[in-house]
């Protein structure tokens, strides 16, 4: 059986290579850590992609995601739990992203976090978290909903 501890094992002797090292041997020396910055999830969207261009004329392709994690309460009663995610993306897979999704679609993001900061004029200060996606992977296409299954059949008939 699997076990959640077991993902992050790597085998005996992994790191022994030098080239192959996580930390050059300097850093490693001044007792620095290896720190990783990784996200993927799977989910569907709640809105249509919204595209918009910085100054630079780079594309930014921003969206939000629906995660659902079902579980098993101390009762034995399965419950949900959704969890919204808001995303952005940059460049060549913004602008991918910005024509071939909408709402429903199901999707694989591969990101890392990023921590916007700000401090308003009153003082007050406020953070967001946003996934900055690297990689995005299509897993489904918008279920139909009974309204939909009936204008499709009734334009095939």
């Amino acid at each position: 059986m699997w076990k959640s501890n077991q993902l992050f094992k790597l085998p005996p002797g992994r790191w022994r290579n030098k080239s192959s090292l996580p930390l050059s041997q300097e850093r490693q020396e001044r007792g620095e850590k290896a720190m990783l910055n990784r996200v993927v999830l799977i989910g569907r969207l709640t809105r249509n992609p919204e595209v918009r261009y910085l100054p630079s004329g780079m594309q930014v392709t921003t969206f939000s995601i629906a995660v659902t994690r079902k579980f098993k309460d101390k009762n034995g009663n399965w419950n949900e739990e959704v969890s919204y995610f808001d995303i952005e993306s940059y460049g060549k897979l913004a602008e991918r992203l910005g024509t071939q999704l909408g709402k429903g679609y199901q999707i694989l993001i591969e990101g890392s976090l990023r921590q916007d900061r700000w401090e308003l004029p009153s003082g007050e200060k406020g953070s967001r978290v946003k996934i900055v996606a690297n990689r995005v992977n299509l897993v489904a296409k918008p279920k139909a909903t009974d309204k939909t299954a009936k204008k499709e059949e009734i334009i095939v008939l």
